[in-house]
């Protein structure tokens, strides 16, 4: 120890731990390798002055290496201390002394110093580690993900020793990336052997990945140079490192309420013209960085039928700076147009910001709906004019073109003519429309003809309006008009028909898409001469047959059979015509024709309920089908189908996602089905536990709306997370072998939302775990800490490292978790 007795205001004390010397004796050590450090500490022993401290140094030696905790340059405060460490690294052989000296002002002398004397002996053999520098300082790095680089750095290892070293290198953590050299670069960096006196370079760069907004600032870390140099087989060469890293806008984009999903899907949207519109959904735009984002742009990727909708709070706009941490919102629109087909659209919401310091960095949401089709019934004609016609004749037929301009079948209901016998409906000689069934494909055309054959004996202009019943643009009962006119010429001639019953045939009740029996009409010629005679319906569901065709001579009769074939629900008219004709005089009879479509609607749903199995909060389950079936005997047609909290709540449910393979509005005939695929997809949002919801599917029975409701069913769970804290310990010296030991305390954490299981733990090396679950036990339920304690107990002397490890079900996986355990075995 070096006492120094200050006199005036300071007093300086400069010794070692433990005994009172003015020097350092370092022993043999074999040419090349470092000893273990040895400590010296400088004392401030006065009571009221600082000590200046102009320099520490051993001067201009190779043989040894000084390292220090004081404030050279600065003072040491009255009472306070500092420490010295001195190595020895013989670079020639035999005896090799030194002189640590320390520059100051103890005792108010400029430049007063204290010296301690050191001294070791160089043997020859064995290999010897040399660095070039023990240090190396990067600039400033911009952190990213993935991580920026600085150019590389290097330190030359060589082997002063007289043996082959073998050296492997290593960084203490993934802010310095170990990189091959440019030039006479040490291998691959495992297992080099340098000859003696050869030499290579290792090289490092800076990579500070991204760590969160507050994590700018210095990052520190160590090169290992790890070789055979040291008097115990393996030595540890040491090169410090040191950079900045700097700050980085990043973006996050997400649809809003969920645990980042990057896919926006919208129910399904009828088309039309002007386009209908969806609700709005909204995407968040958050700035995850550590520096302001500034959104550039946002837009929609390629098509028009989604759009960008401004919100009335929190909008996000062009050119928008957004700080660390906070966020935006971004609403978007499903709109789609007929200028193309039905079925699925996609397309992508495009957000362009600095993200990563890149000028226009895009991230993208994807956007899904359905465009539901529409029928759209177009008329070549709304007027027919015709020329005029004596009574007892036909005019020639006038034809209108029924055109489907939209983009699914139309279905056709019923042609009806609303006020008078005058004009007639026969049956079109090509491409007749056809009714009910599977409609009027988009894109085709069918043929309506109507002819004037006034009825009376008065002569005049006779009108009446012909009604196109149809589902057009989706509605029920849509009608279109064509308005039709003639002139009625001529006298009057006398006919005398007998039609029996006048008063018209009921078929009453039939089930729909089946054939009545027939029913029967008898005219009967009483007239002196033969009587043409012509019959007919206006609508297919009443079809005429029998014998009444050609000329009936005088006094004989024939038979008009109907048939009655409802295509649709409810009471169902039309009328049978009987037109006869004697010598130029025309007769006409209208025989009223009524009856029933009646069915059964029975749809049916299997399975009735479905129960998912448990799911991570966040995530996605598989699948599960219900298939809707019509069990019935007439046809239904589904509105809606959508997911609910209950029975009657029209709003839909977040925790069940339904993938519809139903088209709305689709019309299920007798023993047809479909089917809908739902996901369980609990919302992180959410507490763990049961979730329930409705699956509801809406049906049109004769225009009344009917819903059937499968439960949903499904248990969300949460995710346990393991903490390990601190995240590595280092132990005072412990004597060897297998001392005392010395116990440190680490704690274990669960801050999930689930209970987390340890499966294995353990630690290598001369460290030992106890009381592990002492505390809280295992499983270790949710928010609890447990301590746990780690002795050191080193067999050998010299630095020891080790890991304690932990697997668990941290995060709902096999996960491996580790600190670093670091001591020093002393002799």
């Amino acid at each position: 120890m070096l006492l120094l007795n200050l006199i005036l205001l300071i007093d300086v004390t400069f010794s070692t731990p433990t005994s009172v010397t003015t020097t350092l004796a370092f022993g043999t050590t074999p040419q090349g390798t470092a000893t273990r450090y040895q400590t010296v500490i400088l004392s401030n022993t006065g009571k009221f002055a600082a000590l200046n401290l102009a320099s520490i140094s051993v001067g201009a030696t190779v043989n040894y290496q000084q390292a220090n905790s004081c404030p050279v340059g600065a003072t040491l405060a009255p009472l306070a201390n500092c420490s010295i460490t001195v190595a020895f690294t013989p670079q020639g052989l035999g005896a090799l002394g030194g002189t640590l000296t320390v520059t100051d002002d103890s005792l108010n002398v400029a430049n007063s110093t204290q010296t301690t004397k050191l001294s070791g002996t160089s043997s020859p053999g064995g290999p010897a580690l040399s660095l070039s520098v023990t240090s190396l300082t990067f600039g400033r790095v911009t952190q990213a993900t993935p991580p920026n680089s600085s150019p590389q750095k290097t330190v030359t290892v060589t082997n002063k020793g007289t043996v082959n070293m073998n050296i492997s290198i290593s960084s203490s953590n993934d802010n310095f990336t170990v990189v091959a050299a440019t030039t006479n670069a040490c291998g691959n960096g495992f297992n080099v052997t340098l000859t003696p006196g050869a030499n290579c370079n290792a090289a490092v760069t800076f990579t500070p990945p991204f760590q969160g907004v507050a994590a700018t600032g210095d990052r520190d870390g160590i090169l290992f140079i790890t070789n055979n140099s040291g008097v115990a087989g393996t030595y540890q060469g040491e090169v410090a490192l040191k950079g900045t890293a700097t700050g980085i806008p990043l973006a996050s984009l997400c649809v809003k309420g969920t645990n980042c999903t990057k896919t926006l899907t919208f129910p399904g949207v009828i088309q039309s013209n002007p386009p209908n519109s969806s609700p709005i959904q909204t995407v968040t735009l958050k700035n995850v960085g550590n520096v302001p984002l500034t959104l550039q742009n946002r837009f929609i990727g390629f098509t028009n039928d989604f759009l960008v909708a401004n919100l009335a709070t929190n909008n996000c706009t062009a050119g928008q700076v957004l700080a660390p941490n906070s966020n935006c919102d971004i609403g978007v629109t499903f709109n789609p147009s007929l200028t193309r087909i039905t079925g699925p659209r996609s397309d992508l919401l495009r957000v362009f910001t600095n993200s990563n310091d890149i000028g226009n960095s895009e991230i993208d949401i994807a956007l899904e709906g359905i465009a539901l089709g529409t029928p759209i019934a177009s008329l070549s004609v709304t007027t027919f004019t015709f020329p005029n016609t004596a009574f007892g004749n036909t005019s020639a037929r006038k034809t209108a073109v029924l055109t489907n301009t939209g983009n699914n079948p139309l279905i056709i209901q019923a042609f009806q003519l609303q006020n008078s016998n005058d004009f007639q409906l026969p049956a079109p000689l090509s491409n007749a429309c056809p009714l009910g069934g599977a409609g009027l494909s988009p894109a085709t055309s069918c043929n309506i003809d109507i002819t004037f054959a006034p009825n009376g004996t008065t002569a005049g202009l006779r009108t009446d309006v012909l009604d196109v019943i149809d589902f057009n643009n989706n509605v029920v009962s849509s009608i279109q008009q064509i308005s039709v006119s003639g002139v009625a010429t001529g006298g009057t001639t006398t006919l005398s028909l007998a039609v029996s019953p006048l008063t018209g045939l009921n078929f009453g009740n039939q089930t729909i898409n089946t054939i009545s029996g027939p029913q029967t009409v008898t005219v009967t010629n009483n007239n002196t001469v033969n009587m043409n005679i012509g019959v007919g319906a206006t609508t297919a569901e009443f079809s005429v047959g029998g014998t009444c065709a050609g000329a009936i001579i005088p006094a004989a009769s024939c038979t008009v059979f109907v048939e009655f074939a409802p295509n649709f629900l409810g009471t169902r008219n039309d009328v049978l015509f009987i037109s006869v004709n004697i010598s130029g005089a025309n007769a006409r009879e209208a025989i009223p024709l009524a009856g029933v479509g009646v069915g059964s609607v029975s749809l049916g749903t299997s399975p009735t309920n479905l129960a998912f199995p448990d799911t991570q909060q966040g995530g996605v389950s598989a699948s599960q089908s219900v298939v809707i079936r019509n069990n019935g005997t007439a046809p239904v047609a589904i509105s809606n189908i959508f997911t609910a909290f209950g029975t009657f709540n029209i709003g839909g449910n977040l925790d069940y996602q339904q993938l519809n393979t139903c088209n709305i509005n689709i019309r299920l005939v007798p023993g047809a089905s479909c089917t809908v695929n739902v996901f369980f997809t609990p919302l992180a949002t959410g507490s763990i536990g049961a979730r329930t919801g409705n699956l509801v599917i809406v049906e049109n029975v004769n225009n009344n709306i009917v819903r059937q409701v499968v439960p949903l069913t499904g248990n969300a769970i949460g995710t346990p997370n393991l903490v390990l804290s601190p995240a590595g310990l280092t132990f005072l010296d412990q004597a060897t072998p297998f001392g005392a030991g010395v116990v440190q305390q680490f704690n274990l954490s669960n801050t999930g939302t689930a209970p987390v299981t340890i499966t294995t733990w353990g630690s290598t090396g001369d460290f030992n775990i106890s009381n592990i679950f002492s505390t809280c036990g295992n499983p270790i339920p949710a928010g609890a800490r447990c301590n746990a304690f780690v002795s050191f107990n080193p067999n050998t002397a010299g630095l020891r490292q080790a890991h304690l490890f932990v697997l668990s079900n941290s995060n709902n996986t096999n996960s491996f978790q580790s600190m670093t355990l670091t001591g020093f075995g002393t002799p």
